[in-house]
């Protein structure tokens, strides 16, 4: 019996889109899986419609335009490992879901589920898991069911690491298996590096800019004896191709509504087949509005179809004019500062080490929405366009590719270690509300062991706290500052005041997850905390938590 080679898959969870891609070691190189539709970019939607029908939540592309768009969950990526407080108002107005707080403040989502006919809770981590489950899915499927060996999941160089833990407990749900994270931008320059190994070299610059769907990252990366530092990194949240999209369907809805006035209004008291027909108006205008915005990248100007846009309302009598140029779809996306809010982001980010035109070798532009003329132009103006990535080199699918081959990288022992910095300072609370600088804003991962020896500070303490916390102030700041995690040790001896000591350790190894430590001299009392997954969740929460994504997928 012949045995079955293992395989090595990288995936680029994406906000708007997702994909995945397999190591082919025959032709050394990543490819990429398509969907049962053959697309290789895969929406990042989870849909609950049909439950009633078959059992269980749709999930990908054929989530997308479903016509019952109250059930439909997206922009996840938005909500996974933070607070409710911290997501954005705006965003919120757009979605058919609901977003609310726990007790803790984090965030939940709330969707309705038509099996039930009630609303349904889910945690960001489950809606993650399920196009994560997915796309394993399809990548086992597609080889045949060949073992997977490693996995590379790609986050944002700006995840902090509580939406890293997050992420990591939505592969677990997905019943995924030794997986590791990825930074996206990482990912992409070692894609570029396997793909042109002789155009990088010591000491280079490259900026990386990934503008997709729904946000915009900026990372200033240099090569460091062959490796990838991430040097800073920033990104807009609410800023990315929904917005050009936005713009379209507005100029679309304008130039109908000329001729058929109130066509997209949405009147109260209609009944559920008129709200099917309005819904059906809405999803045949948004797809009008992105397969327009995509054609203009190449083209001067388009032809909106009529036909499908009105489909049973269509009358050729209608006098609409179909031409949508570029000229007038940039001049209104000017109008609305989305070019300069692009471009104040990149030097804000740039800037910060210094990187500008002269000195960066390297310009990647991933995304869609980085195939923009006039984005490409603006970008160019700071850089050089001769800086750009070779024409031949796809940055839209680089991510995925790039952590298919990191992920069949770690087979062996000559893996190419891929270095981070940290960021930001990472430190402890001291008495006082005084903070304590551990680990140092730009040391390279893994980072050194640092380790610190503390002491009671009140008669017959018997319990400590060490809260750990990410910023630059000399005074801890709840406001300005990022809470991290606490290792609590209880069982002290009763000692007086500074008598007893606790000796505290702290390292971040490559792959940012942060590992503490804490023991009592003189006892085997020890408290170990490793940052990997969620680990405000005791045990049979996410016990309980993988039953419930289990109902639905």
């Amino acid at each position: 019996m012949t045995e079955k080679v293992s395989i090595s898959i990288g995936i680029d969870l994406g906000l708007t889109h997702s994909s995945v891609a397999y190591y082919d070691i025959v032709r050394n190189e990543s490819i990429l899986i398509q969907d049962e539709i053959g697309k290789e970019q895969i929406a990042s939607c989870v849909s609950l419609s049909q439950l009633n029908n078959i059992g269980f939540a749709v999930v990908g592309n054929l989530a997308k335009y479903d016509i019952n768009n109250k059930c439909i969950i997206y922009d996840n990526k938005r909500i996974i490992g933070r607070d409710e407080r911290d997501v954005s108002y705006e965003d919120r107005e757009h979605w058919p879901f609901k977003l609310k707080s726990r007790d803790d403040g984090s965030a939940y989502i709330e969707c309705y589920n038509p099996l039930t006919q009630e609303s349904e809770e889910f945690e960001p981590e489950e809606i993650s898991g399920m196009i994560l489950k997915y796309l394993y899915e399809i990548t086992q499927a597609r080889l045949g069911n060949h073992p997977i060996l490693n996995v590379v999941v790609t986050v944002p160089a700006e995840f902090n690491d509580r939406q890293r833990e997050a992420t990591l407990l939505a592969c677990k749900l997905a019943g995924i298996k030794n997986v590791e994270l990825e930074n996206e931008p990482t990912a992409a320059i070692i894609e570029y590096k396997r793909e042109h190994p002789n155009l990088l070299k010591n000491g280079d610059r490259i900026v990386v800019i990934d503008f997709g769907g729904g946000i915009l990252y900026v990372s200033c990366c240099k090569i460091v004896n062959d490796n990838v530092i991430i040097e800073s990194s920033g990104g807009n949240q609410n800023l990315g191709g929904n917005d050009f999209d936005n713009v379209m369907i507005d100029i679309i809805i304008e130039r109908i509504e000329k001729v058929i006035p109130g066509y997209y209004e949405k009147k109260i008291g209609i009944t559920q087949k008129e709200k099917i027909i309005f819904n059906k108006k809405i999803i045949r205008l948004k797809e009008e509005s992105e397969r327009i915005k995509i054609e203009l990248s190449d083209k001067t100007d388009t032809e909106l179809n009529l036909e499908l846009l009105l489909s049973d309302d269509y009358d050729d009598k209608y006098d609409i004019d179909p031409t949508i140029t570029r000229k007038e779809f940039e001049e209104e996306c000017y109008k609305r500062g989305i070019y300069e809010e692009f471009i104040n982001k990149i030097k804000q980010v740039t800037q910060k080490k210094g990187y500008k035109r002269g000195n960066v070798q390297l310009v990647l532009l991933n995304g869609g929405t980085c195939k923009m003329p006039r984005i490409k132009d603006r970008v160019a103006k700071l850089f050089d366009i001769q800086t750009f990535a070779d024409e031949s080199f796809n940055s839209i699918n680089a991510v995925a590719k790039g952590a298919a081959y990191l992920a069949y990288l770690e087979r062996g022992d000559d893996r190419e270690v891929v270095y981070d910095i940290v960021q930001t300072p990472i430190g402890i609370e001291l008495e006082g509300g005084k903070f304590e600088i551990l680990i140092k804003e730009g040391e390279t991962l893994p980072t050194n062991i640092i380790t610190k020896k503390y002491c009671t500070v009140y008669d017959n303490q018997t319990t400590i706290e060490f809260n750990i916390y990410k910023g630059f102030n000399e005074y801890v700041n709840l406001y300005e500052m990022e809470y991290i995690t606490t290792l609590c040790i209880d069982g002290i001896p009763n000692r007086k005041a500074r008598e007893q000591t606790i000796k505290f350790t702290i390292q971040i190894n490559e792959k940012g997850v942060m590992n503490i430590s804490g023991s009592v001299d003189g006892t085997d009392i020890k408290k170990e905390k490793h940052v990997n997954i969620d680990l405000s969740r005791e045990d049979d929460e996410i016990t309980k938590l993988i039953k419930h994504f289990q109902t639905f997928y």
